[in-house]
């Protein structure tokens, strides 16, 4: 099939990690389709002058391994602002695609608003559409008036819709509980994050590894909290913390390490790119993701594929990944039971088997494995009528 992906965040040069989820997600598609993905977003540098968008508007189309990849680049204004540039300019875009690859169906990333781009162009065209919902702040967004009526609407006129979790998907129902949902996890790349056996270390302290983009939902401040509790029992271990979605947050951060007094303990890497990852997950003892709320997290399969433990709260998405085989699950927000879950696995982390571990991650969230199930998804799409209940 003729897929045409369409996606609000995507790794660019200015930001190579933003969504690295959907291109996880056209990469794995592609194996049994011929996808093409529009993505639009603003560059780093601010514009006031509304002609400037325009004018300094870029369409950039290329190959992008083995995927055809439509990107719109514009002066930044505001965030509400770009959001409303990047709908009408990806609209733009398909219409401009459609001459040259004649799409059979549009896979939209999200409800609002790649959804509604679906949406439109299944009436426009007389073509069906899918949506893979990935938010964990999915009740939030159903709090505005608005922004809920156009998801109620993208809803409702799918042919098929994907969660990526079963937390998600009961969220989902919360508000429309006859929609049918299909529920396939996020893929990942187990050729890039893959286990290496390590040969023995001459460190002299553990290491434990979180990545996130630290904003308050991360529960970034649990762990540091009770990095601090832990350094009264031991003192054989540092953390590593790697992220931040603005500057602010890594500052946050770094502020509240320093307080505390933990700057020979916790280390605030920063940002890092998407590919220098694979480095330190492997390298790593095991993983820590103090979540508040998560629809799935990536970067746990990302970390099982590399063989690594988890040390993971009760936040959603999470707790379908992580049996006793492969980590340990505490409650979200208690730094008490965070405190004891990484002294235990200080000291259990070598009795969890690495190649265990990574073979689950490789059977289940592979490529191909992600693939094949959201093709049956594209199969079911065109040959089902869209539920009449919902019109």
């Amino acid at each position: 099939m003729k897929v045409l992906m369409i996606a609000f965040a995507y790794p660019s040069i200015y930001d190579p990690s933003l969504g690295v989820f959907f291109k996880e997600h056209a990469r794995a598609v592609r194996i049994f389709n011929d996808v093409a993905v529009i993505c639009c977003y603003s560059s780093p540098v601010k514009s006031q002058l509304g002609f400037n968008i325009v004018k300094k508007f870029r369409y950039i189309e290329k190959n992008e391994e083995g995927i055809r990849t439509i990107r719109l680049e514009y002066p930044r204004i505001s965030n509400k602002v770009d959001a409303t540039i990047s709908f009408f300019f990806s609209l733009f875009a398909v219409f401009r695609i459609r001459r040259r690859f004649k799409f059979d169906l549009i896979h939209a990333q999200n409800f609002f608003p790649s959804g509604l781009i679906g949406y439109f162009f299944s009436k426009l065209y007389g073509i069906r559409f899918v949506i893979t919902e990935h938010s964990s702040s999915f009740n939030h967004t159903m709090r505005h008036f608005i922004r809920r009526k156009l998801i109620t609407l993208a809803a409702h006129k799918a042919s098929q819709i994907i969660a990526v979790s079963m937390y998600l998907s009961n969220s989902i129902n919360k508000y429309y509980p006859k929609l049918s949902i299909n529920i396939i996890a996020n893929p990942v790349d187990t050729e890039k994050f893959s286990y290496i056996p390590m040969e023995d270390s001459n460190r002299t302290k553990k290491h434990i590894l979180h990545i996130s983009s630290l904003n308050q939902n991360k529960g970034v401040d649990y762990l540091i909290f009770a990095a601090k509790e832990l350094k009264h029992k031991r003192d054989d271990f540092i953390i590593n913390i790697i992220g931040g979605e603005h500057l602010y947050l890594m500052k946050k951060c770094q502020d509240l390490v320093s307080s505390l007094n933990l700057n020979s303990t916790i280390k605030i890497l920063g940002r890092k790119s998407h590919d220098d990852i694979p480095d330190y997950l492997k390298t790593c003892d095991f993983f820590v993701l103090p979540s508040l709320r998560e629809s799935f997290g990536v970067v746990l399969i990302e970390a099982m594929a590399c063989g690594k433990p988890l040390v993971i709260t009760d936040s959603g998405g999470p707790t379908e990944i992580v049996d006793e085989k492969i980590g340990i699950i505490v409650p979200a927000g208690n730094v008490g039971e965070l405190v004891g879950a990484i002294n235990f696995m200080l000291n259990n982390f070598q009795k969890f088997d690495p190649e265990y571990i990574a073979r689950y991650a490789r059977n289940k969230y592979g490529y191909r494995e992600i693939g094949a199930a959201i093709t049956k998804v594209y199969e079911s799409a065109l040959k089902i009528s869209i539920n009449a209940s919902f019109r």
